[in-house]
């Protein structure tokens, strides 16, 4: 595992790149693209980042209930989670997605706190499995020398 200074490096990175493709990809509601439009690395940070972020501040589900219906969300990030050693996350997502069907609002946090858990208690090595991945296959990140 990396030190802490390495780690947060690590965090700065994907946040700034995060950042940039969100404003290419747009707001809910307003999609400036598909997600499938982005290619397959930067599309793994932009979900990854992403669901890390929002189970951190809100829950797994929170993640599903805004993407839920929106073609090929699902799908990318249980694949994006499996390309850096990660099945486990995107089954996960999968079942949160079941439940979330399956109650709408009447979901609460309790039905995702398993998936929640895991991730948050993973977050670091996650993202370092992540930025890993990413080096792996040289992409090329722009805000920053990696």
């Amino acid at each position: 595992m990396a030190d802490a200074d390495d780690i947060d490096a690590i965090y700065d990175l994907m946040s700034d790149e995060f950042s940039y493709l969100d404003r290419q990809v747009g707001n809910h509601g307003k999609r400036l693209m598909a997600i499938t439009e982005l290619p397959q690395l930067a599309r793994d940070l932009y979900l990854i980042h992403d669901i890390v972020a929002i189970t951190s501040n809100s829950g797994t589900g929170a993640w599903i209930a805004c993407h839920h219906n929106e073609p090929g969300w699902i799908n990318c990030a249980v694949e994006a989670f499996e390309r850096i050693g990660y099945p486990q996350v995107g089954e996960g997502i999968r079942s949160c997605l079941a439940v979330y069907l399956a109650k709408r609002d009447a979901m609460t946090y309790k039905d995702d706190e398993i998936l929640s858990s895991f991730i948050i208690d993973n977050e670091p090595e996650i993202i370092q499995a992540l930025h890993a991945h990413l080096l792996a296959h040289s992409f090329a990140f722009r805000s920053r020398a990696a």
